[in-house]
């Protein structure tokens, strides 16, 4: 039996100040890195627009990014806004509860 391929191509740009857009697969594989990288590109914004249009695929970790990202920009005053969440992150928040948590646009 032939083993599924996780997706491991990721990218987060940024497309202009405080305006970011993330593309390819969030999991397990992928998102620490993902995380490391928004330390750095965040950190001087006031606020944040995240853009998952270009997102393939993402699972519980992709959701644990997103909880991550609100709680730091949190500590940071900043505001947070999530723009075309997929379908599957959303689903996953809705099964967890937090759907309505979610800062969306």
């Amino acid at each position: 039996m032939k083993k599924a391929q996780v997706p491991t191509d990721v990218s987060l740009e940024q497309v202009d100040q405080g305006r970011f857009k993330i593309s390819g697969a969030l999991n397990f594989a992928t998102v620490p890195d993902v995380w490391q990288k928004s330390q750095r590109l965040f950190q001087n914004c006031q606020s944040l627009v995240i853009d998952f249009t270009e997102v393939t695929h993402s699972n519980s970790a992709g959701l644990a990014l997103l909880t991550e990202w609100m709680r730091a920009a949190k500590a940071r005053n900043q505001a947070i806004v999530f723009q075309h969440i997929p379908t599957q992150m959303q689903e996953i928040a809705r099964v967890c509860g937090v759907e309505q948590d979610l800062p969306v646009d």
